[in-house]
């Protein structure tokens, strides 16, 4: 890896895995389909204050299990597959708007991941498709700020 810890590889692939599980659809998972060596490339490419930002979301994400439960020892990476899935939807439909902006934000991001694998590409009838380059995303990106997602609500 270029840029994600091990840590990091370990909650970025379990939120890959939550997003393409084995035996979606498509019959590729999101590890089969590379999301999290293309998360590592991506980030590799983000300015360090973008990058950080990027890994608290991760960090967010993998102590999640923690803050809901109590329990300081639980982290997403070790939860199954269908608590895992529980936990992101509690956010994505939740009251709190920078949550439902987090949630986003990662299927953004593994969503591309997911459908920048040539395998995954072919399988949708995609190939050929320009999804854009990571910088143009990166521009997008660098544009929110954190007062705009209405973190205070």
């Amino acid at each position: 890896m270029k840029c994600l810890t091990e840590s990091e590889v370990r909650t970025v692939r379990s939120i890959g895995q939550t997003f393409f599980p084995r035996g979606n659809p498509s019959g590729i998972d999101g590890i089969d389909a590379g999301v999290t060596e293309y998360v590592d490339s991506y980030l590799a490419r983000l300015p360090v204050w973008e990058r950080t930002k990027v890994r608290a979301l991760f960090a967010a994400i993998e102590f999640l299990p923690a803050a809901a439960s109590f329990d300081k020892s639980r982290r997403f990476s070790n939860c199954a597959q269908e608590e895992r899935e529980e936990l992101l939807d509690a956010w994505e439909s939740s009251s709190v708007h920078f949550r439902r902006m987090a949630v986003k934000a990662l299927k953004s991001l593994m969503g591309l991941a997911y459908v920048s694998s040539g395998a995954v590409a072919e399988k949708l009838g995609m190939e050929g498709v320009d999804l854009g380059t990571p910088e143009e995303h990166l521009k997008e990106l660098a544009k929110v700020k954190v007062i705009d997602l209405g973190a205070a609500e």
